[in-house]
């Protein structure tokens, strides 16, 4: 709405850079009338100095909440939109006296008589009985009017709406031959339903603002084959009473939005729940934590969990990039609901791409919805905290980016993965081969050969500045070489010695967990399954028996390239509509069935195994036992205490440094144990060795200052 003047029998529209001269006057007085110009009565109490030549009041409603409003004479601007916002929230300490004052102030200024502030306020709003003086100021809310708003301007209100309530109004000024003014307010539709209610509208929203700038013209609604569709009602071979294309795609971005976040409260809250009832340890959140948290104060990284520099293990700079975040909740929760949101995130690019290659929305959405039921993708969620985890997301973007020709995303995407862990960089490269073969030869044989020179780089060069040793997990493989050149050329010329183990029983139920969630229709378009071949190949090979498990975090880099596969194989089927319908509904099917047998989901067969514990006893002894060590102590703990301890430049795995086990990479150079301040373990759950070891400390350099249910805490005398 905007401002206009009648004058000479002209209608014409003000310039909205200022205000009429009486106009604020007018407002104000209207409002402190309460005649109804506002939906809502208010009370006011006081003016603030709103920036930029806007005027400001104070007020409260009904219920005692301290409104401040924003009177805008043209845009108002996003700087006094924040302000508003801001001088609310520090507001929100202004106690019962200090409005009494202003208020009594503001009217006696008007000529006004006030008495008490509790008992006015129920006059002026006809209460039964007064407010309690507590009851006021308890909320705090902003009101903008002002002639004109923008769509930039609407869209930082919603968002600004998320941390407070803010409401807004479009005002029609009319004056009239400059004797009679008319002015009326209109409520602007900003999502009505409170903060809550904006979230959900806008986390809605935000997959179609992802999409458009993923998929630059997928939401101003493309045809199948990228023509544009004319405008109009409806496109001309669209049936009357068909969906259009528009509402079509807001169903499926709403749908998809609804999904993800759905995956990610379930699993923030049960990864969390899992740490709190002590059930991560220190291998490997503890490490991860301890290491991120060491960058984040700007402390050399490192791990004293693992006896390792955290660049000593793994090249996974990537955990460099999340140290900033410690500076805003440095707490070990945050990788696990960051974990979470990045492997949720991967539903988008599994829908882009599907809908992309398969022209049909419903089956796209049963792809995402199957890849956040994925067996392997909910367990690796559930395998505390790893940085491979990201690298999941950022190839399934890397390649629905390339198959878009869209060669800077890519890289952007790749370079992602590339800095979550080393051997990543084996991935890239056989992607790149398929890049150059089937898409640009230039962009995928630069892909190749990065990732080749940064693999060789880091395991020849970077790796050993970190550690005296270099790769030292060839060894998990030494029954096919001792070092990565040995492997390749033995995996080649004795084929017999590698089909030994992959035919193995155990590896064909990995591979079958693996595949059977999507129907096995990765075969059907193995040349792309295959860009996984590294980590499947390492997996299978290792002589760490975990590995072959779809329940630890291997699989990380083996997902993406289950679902392009999946993708690529249902597209060579060439489906109708109708059969694409079906076969989304048996993807569905499919994927609530492996998920019963073999995901960790409430429900599923595997969820004791997986989130079940249960709230005992020995969480709160616990918990009051960490509660007794002090912030900078060096401390030795049980393993499932250690990652509730690891803000700390010494934070030991129990019975490390008294006996080295997993220190190191051979259990060499084992820290001194003079350097301990104290011992907190579950004295029940340790073996005999570790118990004497226990006992001999506590009679001698440590007193036992907590025991109960079993969990021990000793200090140094």
């Amino acid at each position: 709405m905007s401002l206009f003047r009648v004058k000479d029998r002209e209608f014409k529209k003000l310039a909205t850079s200022a205000w009429p001269a009486h106009l604020f006057g007018l407002l104000t007085e209207r409002l402190a009338n309460g005649n109804g110009l506002l939906p809502e009565r208010l009370l006011m109490i006081d003016t603030w100095d709103a920036p930029e030549g806007a005027a400001g009041l104070l007020a409260l409603d009904a219920k005692g909440s301290l409104v401040v409003m924003l009177l805008a004479g043209g845009e108002p601007s996003g700087h006094a939109i924040r302000e508003a916002a801001s001088f609310a929230w520090r507001l929100r300490h202004v106690a019962y006296g200090e409005l009494a004052d202003a208020c009594a102030k503001y009217h006696a200024q008007h000529g006004r008589t006030f008495g008490e502030l509790a008992g006015f306020h129920a006059d002026y709003f006809s209460l039964e009985t007064a407010l309690d003086a507590g009851l006021f100021n308890q909320n705090q809310r902003v009101v903008v009017v002002a002639p004109e708003y923008s769509e930039a301007t609407l869209a930082a209100m919603r968002w600004r709406r998320l941390e407070m309530q803010l409401d807004a109004f479009s005002l029609l000024f009319i004056d009239i031959e400059s004797d009679v003014s008319l002015v009326r307010i209109e409520p602007v539709d900003l999502v009505g339903g409170g903060r809550v209610t904006t979230f959900l509208s806008l986390a809605l929203r935000a997959p179609a603002a992802l999409v458009e700038r993923l998929a630059p013209g997928e939401f101003r609604g493309e045809s199948a084959i990228g023509e544009p569709i004319e405008t109009g009602d409806r496109r001309p071979d669209e049936a009357p009473g068909q969906v259009p294309a528009a509402s079509s795609k807001t169903f499926e971005y709403s749908a998809l939005a609804a999904m993800v976040l759905l995956y990610i409260a379930a699993f923030s809250y049960l990864t969390v729940r899992l740490h709190n009832n002590f059930q991560t340890f220190g291998f490997d959140l503890g490490i991860f934590d301890q290491g991120i948290w060491l960058l984040s104060r700007l402390k050399d990284p490192f791990i004293t969990v693992r006896g390792l520099h955290l660049f000593g293990d793994h090249l996974s700079f990537m955990l460099v990039l999340l140290a900033p975040l410690y500076k805003i909740w440095a707490d070990v929760r945050l990788l696990l609901v960051l974990q979470t949101i990045a492997l949720a995130l991967g539903a988008v690019p599994v829908y882009l791409l599907a809908k992309d290659r398969l022209r049909h929305g419903v089956l796209a959405l049963a792809l995402a919805a199957s890849y956040l039921l994925y067996p392997a993708l909910q367990w690796l969620n559930r395998d505390h905290f790893h940085p491979e985890t990201i690298a999941t997301p950022a190839l399934l973007f890397a390649f629905y980016f390339v198959m878009r020709r869209r060669y800077g995303l890519f890289a952007v995407a790749a370079l992602i993965a590339l800095l979550a862990k080393e051997d990543i960089a084996l991935i890239l490269m056989l992607m790149g081969v398929y890049i150059a073969v089937t898409n640009n030869r230039a962009v995928g044989l630069a892909t190749t050969l990065a990732s080749l020179a940064w693999f060789l780089i880091g395991i020849k060069f970077i790796l050993p500045m970190f550690n005296q040793e270099g790769f030292f997990y060839i060894r998990n493989y030494s029954n096919l070489g001792s070092t990565p050149g040995e492997v390749i050329v033995n995996t080649i010329t004795k084929p017999g010695l590698a089909l030994s183990l992959l035919l193995q029983e155990r590896k064909l139920v990995y591979l079958t967990q693996l595949l059977a969630p999507v129907a096995f229709s990765p075969f059907a378009s193995i040349e792309v399954f295959l860009i996984a071949l590294p980590a499947l190949f390492s997996n299978l090979t290792s002589q760490q028996g975990y590995m072959d498990t779809i329940e630890y975090h291997y699989t990380a880099t083996i997902i993406p390239f289950v679902f392009v596969s999946a993708i690529l194989a249902i597209e060579k089927l060439s489906l109708k509509k109708r059969e694409g319908a079906l076969v989304a509904a048996l993807i569905l099917l499919i994927a609530l069935t492996s998920n019963y047998f073999w995901g960790p989901l409430p429900g599923s067969q595997k969820y004791r195994q997986g989130f079940f514990v249960s709230d005992n006893g020995g969480r709160a002894s616990a918990q009051a036992g960490i509660a007794l060590i002090p912030e900078n102590a060096s401390v030795s703990a049980f393993y499932a205490f250690v990652p509730h301890l690891t803000h700390r430049e010494r934070i030991y795995e129990f019975p490390n440094p008294y006996i080295s086990r997993n220190w190191g990479i051979r259990d060499e150079n084992p820290a001194d144990t003079d350097s301990i301040d104290f011992i907190i373990v579950d004295y029940g759950k340790l073996p005999d060795d570790q118990r004497a070891v226990i006992d001999e400390l506590r009679n001698t350099e440590f007193s036992q200052i907590y025991n109960k249910d079993g969990v021990v805490v000793l200090r140094r005398d």
